[in-house]
């Protein structure tokens, strides 16, 4: 009986640590906030950014053979420096609008672009 109100506390948790979570992309790079701290990342100081395709599959029990598949997509943008910035569904609205930010960035500036996929 305490498991479900201590389960909804972690969540609450949760859920108010994704809504303080901003990014904001700017035509010379985005900033970064998080847990009450801004970062601002330079699209020149920018080393590397990694397109990570998850292929997840669902299956039906009521239907045998079946399933529900998607594909997650997320990025990962590594700095000079070695700090990475991780962009995924649950911590951006729109990942496909950000994919063309990331996207067009890469391609005024020359910044590597790899393509990972999960099965």
């Amino acid at each position: 009986m305490v498991v479900a109100p201590l389960g909804g506390i972690a969540l609450l948790g949760w859920m108010k640590r994704l809504s303080t979570h901003r990014v904001t992309v700017f035509d010379n790079g985005f900033t970064y906030f998080d847990r009450g701290e801004t970062e601002a990342c330079p699209w020149e100081e920018v080393d590397k950014i990694n397109e990570i395709l998850t292929h997840e599959q669902l299956k039906v029990l009521k239907v045998p053979g079946a399933s529900i598949k998607n594909l997650d997509r997320s990025f990962t943008v590594r700095r000079n420096d070695g700090r990475e910035f991780r962009f995924t569904v649950n911590s951006v609205d729109n990942i496909p609008r950000l994919a063309e930010c990331l996207e067009d960035a890469r391609a005024r500036h020359g910044i590597d672009w790899e393509r990972l996929e999960v099965k």
